[in-house]
């Protein structure tokens, strides 16, 4: 037998906070998922601007006709100067030769985030 006044369930309200502590935990897994996103694209772009400039270093130590200073834009895609589709980002690399021996030898990447902040990979050498 069922006594009267003492039903059993879930009222409108037990509901809606149920959803509404839902709807927050999404959020914040939304939220976790985007800085996740964007940490791997700035390691990505990181890790294209070292590789450039390694590129470059490597070429210099083993290479003395290539020029003391000089400058080229690349885009994300290795494609260098006229030509290129730039889509994506744009890395801007630089290099010097100093004199003397050991000559002294420095490369540069810097490239723009999407924040708008310049970054930048700086390597130095000797040959």
């Amino acid at each position: 037998m069922r006594r009267v006044g003492s039903q059993s369930g879930l009222t409108l309200l037990d509901v809606m906070v149920g959803i509404a502590l839902l709807g927050i935990g999404a959020a914040g897994i939304l939220a976790v998922e985007m800085a996740i996103v964007s940490a791997n694209q700035e390691a990505r772009l990181l890790e294209q601007a070292t590789r450039l400039a390694e590129e470059r270093m490597e070429r210099l130590v083993y290479d003395a006709t290539i020029p003391t200073h000089g400058s080229e834009s690349i885009d994300g895609h290795g494609c260098r100067g006229i030509g290129c589709t730039q889509q994506g980002t744009i890395f801007q690399r630089t290099w010097t030769v100093g004199p003397g021996s050991p000559t002294s030898l420095a490369v540069s990447v810097s490239w723009t985030d999407r924040d708008g902040r310049t970054r930048q990979v700086v390597l130095h050498g000797l040959r």
